[in-house]
Formats: C-alpha cells, sequence, structure tokens
C-alpha cells in the first residue's frame, strides 16, 4: 500500500473530534462541529495544494504585497447526500473559486451505483479542476464507485484527494492496492466502523 495518508492532528481539530465522539453532544452542537471539522479538514487539504497569486503594487514610496486566489486554479467538492449535507453548509464562504456538488451514491440490487437522478457533478471536468471529496466516513464500495464513476470522466487520480472524519483501516488498504497515488486527510483511522465517532 503507497497510498498517502495524512492523520490530522492539530489541537484544535483533535477537540473538534472529541465533542462528536462525545454520546451526550447535542444533536445541534454536533452539526455544528462537524461543519468546523470539515472546514479544518479542507484547509488541511488544500494547504499545500493551491498556490497563490503574488500581486504587487507600486506606490510612490513604497510597494505593496498581495497574495490572491489563483483564478486558474479552481475545485469541486463531491459529498454524499443527505448524510454529508451538514459538511458542506459554510464551505464554499471560505474557499476561492469552489464548487459545490452533490452526489448520490446508493445500494442497488447490492451494488454501489451513482444514482442518475440526484447526480449533480459535471458532465466535463478539465484536467485542471481539484476535486476533493468529502465524507464523514469512507465506505470501501462506495468511494471507488465513485472515484471509478470520475475515472470515466477522464479525471486523473492526482486530481483527486479525500477528505474524511474517519477511515477504516480496511478502507484504506483497499484504496492503496486500487489507487497508489490518492491522497487521504482524515482525523482518525479506526479499525472498523463500530469504532466511529460519525455513524
Amino acid at each position: 500500500m503507497k497510498l498517502n495518508i495524512y492523520t490530522v492532528t492539530h489541537p484544535i481539530i483533535q477537540q473538534l473530534v472529541s465533542i462528536l465522539k462525545n454520546k451526550n453532544t447535542h444533536p445541534i452542537i454536533y452539526d455544528r462541529t462537524s461543519q468546523h471539522l470539515s472546514i479544518f479538514l479542507i484547509y488541511e487539504t488544500i494547504r499545500n495544494w493551491f498556490k497563490n497569486q503574488e500581486l504587487y503594487i507600486k506606490e510612490l514610496n513604497i510597494t505593496k504585497k498581495l497574495s490572491l486566489a489563483n483564478p486558474q486554479e479552481s475545485c469541486i467538492v463531491i459529498t454524499n447526500i443527505p448524510q454529508n449535507l451538514n459538511l458542506i453548509q459554510e464551505l464554499q464562504e471560505f474557499i476561492p473559486n469552489c464548487q459545490i456538488n452533490f452526489v448520490n451514491l446508493c445500494k442497488i440490487n447490492e451494488k454501489w451505483e451513482v444514482n442518475s437522478k440526484f447526480n449533480f457533478i459535471p458532465l466535463d471536468i478539465n484536467n485542471n479542476k481539484k476535486i476533493i471529496i468529502l465524507d464523514k466516513n469512507i465506505q470501501t464500495e462506495a468511494i471507488i464507485t465513485l472515484i471509478n464513476y470520475l475515472t470515466i470522466k477522464k479525471v486523473e487520480i492526482n486530481q483527486i484527494r479525500i477528505s474524511s472524519i474517519t477511515c477504516s483501516t480496511h478502507t484504506l488498504k483497499v484504496l492503496g492496492n486500487k489507487y497508489p497515488k490518492l491522497n487521504i486527510y482524515t482525523t482518525e483511522i479506526i479499525e472498523n466502523y463500530t469504532e466511529s465517532l460519525v455513524i
């Protein structure tokens, strides 16, 4: 397994994770904490991936330097509805040139499929577009179905990154064997989903 796995251990993120682990957390606080956690995870995912453009403004006696979002760089955040709706509610405000797309991954006859009636992924995705798959828990078959769907659309694996609150070791092994160049950002690697903090 040559998968690139980044376990985000920032103290603020760990504090948010502990709120989600607390079974007595009020549902409203739980949803709000999930939103904040997704913003931090996305931040870690794009931190070294997006490059800002430097702009210098020369005034009479000084030169000011500004860092602006590169208009050539943009991303699509894809998430499965309705499980992850609360994760993306404020995301577009924080990421420049960001497009949120929903997809409905569902089991039909014991097989995971992209539901064509609730699929808002663009028909054409250019090779400069960065794609972030955002999920609470990566389910092995569902994520493979989604990645296969994207690769059929000619999306390269190096265009895709996954941000997930938790990941199981089994899922990571399967993804590592199938997509060894994939990058995954998570707060916690668990042995199985019964240990998951967000089921």
